[in-house]
Order: C-alpha cells, then sequence, then structure tokens
C-alpha cells in the first residue's frame, strides 16, 4: 500500500518517498507471517516446539533453566531446558516476564482517560473499501482498514453502541458498526480472528534480568491502530540478536547487553507517547473534534517537509541510537544514526546499495579511501566478524567520509573524515577492536561464553 488515505475522498500521506528497500505499507495475515518467520528459523537452524509451556525459570551466573510442560501422546510431560539466555517476545500476560519478576507498567499522558479499545478483525467484504490503508475518524466513530487481499481486509474500528433488540451474529453486529461509520453498507461475508485490544498500553520495566531479555510484544504493548508493534519488535529482535551472537561467543562481555536496553526502550516509549496522542485525536466524536482534526490533518498534509516527517515516523524510521562519544560529533554520517540509503560504487561489478551488503550478520565496513588500507586492516584481523569492502571514493553526497563502520544491525558504529593513512588505519583499528573485540587469535571465546543453542535434559 503506497498512501495512508484519510477519510473518503480526503488526502493521502505518500510513503513511497520513505528511504528503504519496501517503500510503503505491507499488509499480510498474521498466520502467514508466522508461517514464514517460522520457516526462515528452521532453515537457520532454530528448533520450534508447539503446545509447550514454560513453568518455571531459574538462573544463576552459569546460565538459565526453564521448566516445560507439555501434552503429549503419553500424557503431560515435564522437561527442563539450559541455556546461556532466554529471550521472551510472548504477548499477552508474558510468562518470562512474570517468572523474571519485571513490573510491565501501564504507559498513558497523565491525567487522561484510556484511549481506544478496537475491535480487530480480518474481514472480507463484497464491496471493497480503497487499496489502501485507510483511516476514517467521524462522529460515528474511527475506522482503520487495510487489504490483505483476495477480498479479505484487516479492520481496526472503534464505534460502539448498546445492541438492542434481539440478539445478533458477530458478523451482523460488525457489519452494523462499519455502516455506521462509512455510512453505508461494504457486506460482511466473513470474519476471522475476532479480537479487542483491552487495557491500556504498557511498557516493561526494565528488558534485562540477569540472563533474561524481553523483546517485542513482552516488553511493550502499544495501541494496534498505529500498526508500529511489528517494526518495534522486529527491530528489537536484530539490535538483541548481533549483541547476543557477540556475547555468546566470547567476543565481547555480557555488558554489552545492557545496550540493548539503553537504546531500545527509548524508542518503545516514545511509539507508546505517539501512539497516545493519535489515539487521542482520533477518538473525539464531538463535531468541534472533528472539525479540529480535519485542520490538523490538513496543516500536517500541507507541506512536502511536514509530510516527509509523517511519512518516515508511520514507517518507524526516525529514532535513532544515542551517539555517545564516539567520534560522533561534526560528521555528516555519526554512531547511532540508521544507515541511509547509500551507493556504493564497488571496484569490481556494478555498484550496490549499503544495505545490501549486510547480508550474512556480521560488520560491514567501507574503505573509500584509494589504497583501501582500513579495509586490508579489518580483512586481516577481524573477517570472522567483518566484512570489508574497498570501494571507489569519494561517498556521493558525503564526500568527507573516508571510512563507516556498520552494525549487523543496519545502524552506524563509526565514521571518519581522514584520508591520512596512519591516523586512518589507528583509528579503524580502535574502532574495530570497541565494536568486534580484539583483532586476529584473540577473538576467540573466552571462559565463560555460553553455547549459543539450548540443550535438554532427560524427560522428568
Amino acid at each position: 500500500m503506497p498512501r495512508i488515505r484519510l477519510g473518503l475522498g480526503g488526502a493521502t500521506l505518500d510513503l513511497t518517498g520513505v528511504q528503504g528497500r519496501f517503500p510503503g505499507l505491507h499488509a499480510l495475515p498474521g498466520h502467514l507471517l508466522e508461517q514464514l518467520l517460522e520457516q526462515r528459523a528452521t532453515e537457520l537452524g532454530a528448533r520450534v516446539r508447539h503446545g509447550a509451556r514454560v513453568e518455571g525459570l531459574t538462573q544463576d551466573a552459569e546460565g538459565v533453566r526453564l521448566l516445560l510442560r507439555a501434552d503429549g501422546p503419553e500424557g503431560l510431560r515435564s522437561e527442563v531446558l539450559t541455556a546461556g539466555y532466554a529471550v521472551g517476545s510472548d504477548s499477552g500476560p508474558s510468562c518470562l516476564r512474570d517468572l523474571a519478576g519485571i513490573p510491565f507498567q501501564a504507559r498513558a499522558l497523565p491525567g487522561r482517560a484510556a484511549p481506544l479499545e478496537p475491535l480487530l478483525a480480518d474481514v472480507r467484504l463484497r464491496q471493497s473499501p480503497p487499496e489502501e490503508l485507510l483511516v476514517l475518524a467521524n462522529r460515528a466513530g474511527l475506522l482503520i482498514t487495510a487489504p490483505l487481499g483476495e477480498g479479505w481486509f484487516r479492520v481496526a474500528l472503534a464505534a460502539d453502541r448498546p445492541d438492542h433488540g434481539r440478539p445478533q451474529s458477530v458478523e451482523a453486529r460488525l457489519a452494523a458498526a462499519l455502516g455506521r461509520v462509512l455510512g453505508f453498507d461494504l457486506g460482511v461475508e466473513r470474519v476471522r480472528g475476532l479480537d479487542r485490544a483491552v487495557g491500556p498500553q504498557r511498557l516493561a520495566a526494565r528488558y534485562r534480568s540477569g540472563r533474561v531479555l524481553l523483546l517485542g510484544q513482552a516488553a511493550h504493548r502499544l495501541l494496534p491502530l498505529t500498526g508500529q508493534e511489528l517494526n518495534l519488535g522486529l527491530q528489537d529482535a536484530v539490535n538483541l540478536g548481533w549483541k547476543l551472537a557477540a556475547v555468546l561467543g566470547g567476543r565481547r562481555p555480557g555488558d554489552l547487553l545492557d545496550s540493548y536496553q539503553e537504546e531500545r526502550r527509548p524508542l518503545a516509549a516514545r511509539a507508546l507517547r505517539r501512539a497516545d496522542r493519535a489515539a487521542r485525536g482520533l477518538a473525539g466524536t464531538s463535531a468541534a473534534a472533528v472539525a479540529l482534526r480535519r485542520t490538523v490533518l490538513a496543516g500536517l498534509l500541507g507541506t512536502a517537509p511536514l509530510r516527509q516527517a509523517a511519512a518516515t515516523g508511520v514507517a518507524g524510521r526516525s529514532g535513532g541510537y544515542p551517539a555517545g562519544s564516539f567520534r560522533a560529533s561534526r560528521l555528516p554520517l555519526h554512531t547511532g544514526q540508521r544507515l541511509p540509503e547509500l551507493l556504493v560504487r564497488m571496484r569490481q561489478g556494478p555498484p550496490l546499495r549499503a544495505p545490501d551488503l549486510l547480508t550474512d550478520g556480521r560488520f560491514l565496513l567501507l574503505d573509500f579511501g584509494h589504497q583501501g588500507i582500513a579495509a586490508t586492516a579489518a580483512e586481516r584481523g577481524w573477517g570472522d566478524r567483518v566484512r570489508a569492502v574497498s570501494a571507489i571514493g569519494p561517498l556521493e553526497g558525503y564526500v568527507s567520509i573516508s571510512t563507516l563502520l556498520i552494525r549487523p544491525d543496519g545502524y552506524l558504529a563509526w565514521a571518519d573524515d581522514s584520508y591520512e593513512p596512519p591516523a586512518r588505519i589507528g583509528r579503524a583499528r580502535q574502532a574495530l577492536a570497541r565494536w568486534c573485540g580484539p583483532a586476529g587469535d584473540e577473538g576467540g571465546p573466552r571462559p565463560g561464553g555460553q553455547p549459543a543453542s539450548a540443550s535438554a535434559r532427560k524427560p522428568e
């Protein structure tokens, strides 16, 4: 979906200008998304267990142990899994969050009532709404629709009204509510996945408790109206993934995992605040609230910079991480910034987009100097952890940049503007050692490193 339509026949917010390989909104049924993610995880060696419940957790300096219970052919079975770390990404009442004793705190603007609690469903319609994300808010309520293909639409609807007369089916009640907001009948044929988003937005008090870490809906719960939860959770996972790999491989100490919360939790808090304000702005059904909303939206979409800023925010690409003090000043590209859509001129072959070079879970070092000395140093000392590319400089749009070190999650770790060989190679080695661990043979496993895969004891 390249656009968000604000009202029937109303203004649109164009998302095609947002930087990235996949501009626009992309929607697909939740069960298909789960299948794709499980297939990819299995390809990478993960073991997926269905029908097992985590009912106990203990941890110490050596690792974590989970008590699992599952129904099998022989009845209820218990099993203990051991691993270096446990990561909870379960939605609803997260068992790992509760077992780790991490509070899940309600987040709302001070002194304000809880925002909307919409009805959520996948609906098959005879008459289709626009083939883009539709946001319709009027005195009858709030409606958001997104096409899923084959006549199915994801619907978020807040238009509650007491039912009178004889009982109605779910389809009939949903059709009536849709008709009240739209002003006409779309013809509801089937409804699946009906649910109500209940309760306030929440944020975990912390993302780590010893060897237990949280991500996704175990760490934060956003209003579904904003469409931010999935991307936020996936970005949590990518941020945590490379850090866990570095710690489990013995290349970095365990305190690297503290940076996961430091980087991700502030972005979740900001997303919650934005979602809360958006819900309150859309929730008003009085004539004054509707008029104010139209005025605000007209102003928001009135200029190109505001449209671009709004689109970037919706896409979840407006956040960066704290730059710290590591070579972060005065450069146009700096630590903590998301990697832009840079076009890298390769010494062999056609130009490539910089994000396309981040494909194997390693850091990426781009050297735009004539002799490629920083890339050579990275390849010799850190080749198992860093993909080193000697590119043709200067970098278009950033002519002062000589070297970039990019984290596996697509954020900049370090940038340099010196083309003087001795100074540049020294700074490159310093940056590589800080972010990727010691060079060469010193980068092997350290004492106390935990295996990356979990092992299972014999069922009790």
